[in-house]
């Protein structure tokens, strides 16, 4: 998933010339290592049962080592790989395993996944352990193609690999510094806590601050207009006294023209209770010839109404004796013998 240069040397080489032999002048830093839409993404590590990735091709199916991949889907190379990363588990003709043919594609069915959570942030980045393991693996397998001097120059640069023991070395004291470093996170975290345990104790006492300010300025105005509530009460009271003393002068005077007056008055109910009891006596009179007068209307209405009654009575009788002759009247002509 790389991408060779796209200047230089290895551009201006003819075309006639072997790959093998361009390749031989390349650095592990002339090479792009990885894709930046790749760069720390999950990729496929292994189908079903098998180790790593089995392919299918036209001829027949080989497998691939994905753990070999992860430079280049931007994830560190520190230590060497188990061996069953990068076993040969799949190599065989199509022709005569149909078979194993399917299981591959059946495998494919069911692919597993790593990523992050495996290998940690990226880190494009291959470590002194795993360029040794390298290194001892190609002098084991030995390449597919003659090792002869390069076309263009190499630059010679210093070599970027440690040994084993500074390697373990560094990592410890990365370690070291890595835990150093969640200590002093975690001494950042507790002080910026109680930093912000602080300002929120600031801030509550900035608003107690405020309230109580305002209280005051509001007891403040209160007492202000309790002052002249109070300055306004005392001339009221002044005024009521002066009223209260004048009214007191007031009664007393009235007490004395009472009791002068308290005689005369005296003299004067006496006058009104014995015109009271003579104009009772005149009313008893008036009453006792009134009922008089009414018992005697009362009997005359009695009489006349006697009378009245023996009147009708006499009327009812001459109207009948007048209708009873006014019919023997009419009846008697009728009656007797006929004229010849």
């Amino acid at each position: 998933m790389g991408y060779l240069p796209s200047k230089g040397a290895f551009v201006l080489l003819g075309q006639n010339v072997n790959w093998a032999t361009k390749l031989m002048g390349l650095r592990a830093k002339d090479i792009d290592w990885t894709h930046g839409s790749g760069v720390g993404q999950d990729f496929i590590c292994s189908c079903r049962g098998f180790p790593n990735v089995p392919l299918i091709g036209v001829q027949g199916c080989i497998n691939y080592n994905p753990t070999l991949l992860k430079r280049q889907m931007g994830f560190a190379l520190e230590l060497p790989p188990y061996k069953s990363d990068v076993q040969e588990s799949v190599y065989f003709p199509i022709e005569g395993n149909q078979a194993r043919v399917k299981q591959v594609a059946e495998a494919w069915r069911s692919i597993q996944r790593k990523g992050k959570v495996s290998w940690g942030k990226a880190n494009n980045r291959s470590f002194p352990p795993f360029d040794d393991w390298l290194s001892k693996r190609v002098e084991l397998t030995c390449l597919p193609f003659p090792m002869i001097d390069p076309w263009y120059p190499v630059i010679e640069e210093t070599s970027s690999t440690v040994s084993m023991n500074e390697f373990l070395e560094m990592k410890r004291e990365r370690d070291q510094l890595l835990a150093e470093k969640t200590e002093l996170e975690m001494s950042v975290a507790r002080v910026q806590r109680v930093n912000q345990e602080l300002k929120e104790k600031m801030e509550d006492q900035d608003k107690r601050h405020a309230l109580e300010a305002k209280r005051f300025e509001m007891d403040t105005a209160y007492y202000g207009k309790i002052s002249q509530a109070l300055a306004s009460s005392n001339r009221e009271h002044d005024i009521t006294k002066e009223r209260l003393a004048r009214a007191s002068k007031v009664i007393e005077d009235e007490k004395r023209r009472q009791i002068l007056v308290k005689g005369q008055r005296d003299d004067r109910v006496q006058v009104l209770i014995a015109e009271w009891e003579s104009e009772k006596l005149k009313i008893t009179a008036e009453r006792d010839h009134y009922m008089a007068e009414r018992d005697h209307y009362f009997r005359q209405m009695k009489i006349h109404q006697k009378e009245v009654g023996r009147l009708q009575q006499e009327n009812t009788e001459l109207r009948f004796a007048a209708e009873f002759a006014r019919m023997e009247d009419e009846i008697g002509p009728s009656v007797g013998p006929s004229s010849g």
